[in-house]
């Protein structure tokens, strides 16, 4: 078979073995629910989902926490074009497509870069099998910002490396658009990584022609990490000023950031299939489920490093800064220097394992000079990984993604308060946990679900810890009460959950507008709020949404003073008779953001000096 051939049939592979993996998914209706995806991005998702269809441009959220930011927000990845695919279909049919679709994309992305650099086909197929389909890659699934950004890394690292051989106007175009998709979803530290890693591959292929070539290498990287930083203005100017806004703007206590280190001896995962033990574990659990590539990846590197091959240096210069991140080493420092806002150390494991499936595919093709031996690697790691991606990333039937009993007995629009989500010591919910902690998750309407059947929240847990600041200051006294029901009704909730049997709704005389006068209509929409009142006195009117600098209060169309209510809402003073109360919601830097990623998108057009090229097999 010649070597064109072999890659076609290597390409027809990497798309037909995650179709047969995830068949279920594709045609059966089954979806992908593990850990966070089902209790916090299917809700959030389908809020995206729910306002965009409504007509309205997606600047507020509504149906969270008494209303946050939408846009600002990166967690909901608005401006990222993968995530439209959840408008395909019934939602939970194309929220599980959205994740599918970034499988193929780390496989064929990974095949590119590793038959860039040149690899033949065969080490191409087992490192991109590696990374697409072993535990590390799927078991970010659980963290979709995370796995968004790096089902980009080989695709990204393939397009950087032409524009660090050709400088040219088409090639930096290229490589700037597709390292733009990560960079829109912003999750700052798999991006901090994944460019860490970009420096260092554009720095060993320059440096392998020159001294000067591998300056230049550094140099072009750095150029196409400021055009991709103004393409993904639209999402990085307002996620920066919310980041003010946001609870990460008080920091996290030292505790919260070390929260999930990775026990010292984690990287023994890569070599054994098994789990390291619940008990090396603070929380009994790691951040990432699984770090296993499977043999071929921690073979092939481990031969590659005692044979000394070139580029073993490096590798183990960036294996070690992985790990000792990843442990948790530095953040003493970094916490001591005023970077607090950064938490859970195991995240950084991630560049240590994708140097490490690269580093392996080109330690096999060299090492390997027989296309049969070759061939039997492909062989292992096939049989090594496919029966792991199954319960990596395992699904659940479509009836799990429908509404449950409780949701359906709730009037649509109405607003839960979650006490129960609170009550970690109830004996109910440890008996209905230890049954089935899964469904009791679907069941009990907990954390963020309500919204994912068209109900609203308030005092839910800040899982992504991007609430607002009053949101925060509003959960801190809900918790030093201990749940008492006169914080619950400074929310304006409809109805308050409590463990029974095996939940307890109760009604509350809720309502998001409250005043002494006399409330004639309210309109809404995701970013407005119209409501129509009359007043025998001078009245105060409290609008039970979260407050933000971005709302705009008018009565009469005249601009009203905003004072704080509720500790986490708003309020306004209505005059003596009838009156119009209007609300609405625009993030202005929404708008400078998207001028700034337009002009950047025609800049790229502009022609850049090209470079002599560097030769293809450094």
């Amino acid at each position: 078979m010649t070597e064109r051939r072999a890659g076609r049939f290597c390409v027809l592979l990497l798309a037909v073995i995650p179709t047969l993996l995830f068949s279920d998914v594709l045609f059966r209706g089954s979806n992908f629910y593990l850990r966070d995806l089902y209790r916090y991005h299917f809700p959030m998702k389908r809020a995206v989902r729910d306002v965009i269809a409504s007509g309205a441009f997606p600047y507020w959220n509504p149906a969270i926490a008494g209303g946050q930011p939408m846009a600002a927000n990166p967690a909901y990845e608005i401006f990222y074009p993968p995530q439209w695919l959840i408008f395909i279909g019934p939602y939970d049919r194309g929220f599980a497509l959205h994740i599918l679709v970034h499988v193929y994309l780390a496989l064929f992305g990974m095949y590119a870069l590793l038959r860039a650099l040149p690899q033949r086909p065969a080490a191409a197929f087992a490192g991109a099998l590696s990374f697409g389909l072993g535990g590390f890659f799927l078991g970010t699934m659980t963290n979709l910002p995370t796995f968004f950004v790096w089902s980009w890394a080989g695709l990204g690292g393939w397009a950087a490396l032409r524009f660090v051989r050709a400088p040219a106007r088409r090639t930096f175009a290229l490589a700037a658009a597709i390292l733009a998709m990560p960079m829109l979803v912003a999750e700052p530290v798999a991006l901090a990584q994944l460019w860490a890693l970009l420096f260092a591959g554009a720095w060993m292929v320059g440096r392998g022609v020159s001294r000067s070539r591998g300056l230049a290498a550094l140099r072009a990287v750095a150029l196409l990490l400021g055009g991709v930083v103004l393409l993904s203005a639209v999402q990085l100017l307002p996620m920066l000023d919310h980041a003010r806004d946001s609870a990460r703007a008080r920091g996290f206590s030292y505790e919260v950031v070390t929260d999930f280190s990775m026990p010292p001896i984690r990287p023994l995962e890569l070599v054994t299939r098994g789990p390291i033990p619940s008990r090396y574990y603070p929380r009994g659990v790691p951040y990432f489920p699984s770090i296993y590539c499977g043999l071929f990846a921690a073979g092939f590197a481990i031969a590659g490093l005692v044979t000394r091959m070139r580029g073993s240096l490096p590798f183990a210069a960036i294996a070690a800064a992985s790990y000792l991140f990843a442990v948790g080493a530095p953040f003493r420092l970094l916490y001591a220097l005023g970077l607090r806002s950064i938490r859970y150390p195991e995240k950084f494991i991630a560049m240590g394992v994708v140097a490490m499936i690269v580093f392996a595919a080109i330690a096999a093709d060299r090492l390997l000079k027989r296309p049969w031996l070759l061939l039997a690697a492909c062989a292992l790691a096939m049989l090594d990984l496919l029966p792991l991606a199954n319960g990596i990333a395992p699904r659940m039937p479509r009836e799990f993604f429908t509404p449950p009993p409780l949701a359906r007995a709730l009037p649509p629009g109405a607003t839960l308060a979650h006490r129960a989500e609170w009550m970690l010591d109830d004996p109910n919910r440890a008996r209905y946990e230890r049954a089935s902690w899964t469904w009791t998750m679907r069941n009990a309407l907990r954390p963020l679900t309500p919204v994912a059947w068209g109900l609203r929240g308030v005092l839910e847990p800040d899982i992504d810890e991007t609430f607002l600041l009053p949101t925060h200051d509003l959960l801190d006294a809900f918790r030093r009460s201990r749940g008492d029901d006169r914080v619950i009704a400074l929310t304006g909730a409809d109805y308050v959950a409590d463990w029974g049997d095996p939940l307890i709704i109760r009604h509350l005389p809720g309502g998001r507008y409250r005043s002494s006068a006399r409330i004639l209509g309210v309109r809404e929409t995701s970013n407005t709020a119209t409501i129509d009142v009359i007043a025998d006195t001078p009245s105060p009117l409290a609008m039970l949404v979260t407050r933000h600098k971005y709302w705009r209060v008018t009565v009469d169309g005249g601009e009203a003073a905003v004072a704080p209510a509720n500790i986490a809402y708003q309020s306004v003073m209505v005059p003596a008779g009838r009156h119009r109360v209007e609300m609405r919601y625009c993030n202005p830097l929404v708008g400078w953001g998207a001028v700034i990623s337009a002009f950047a998108l025609v800049a790229i057009t502009v022609p850049i000096p090209l470079r002599r090229r560097l030769r293809s097999g450094s």
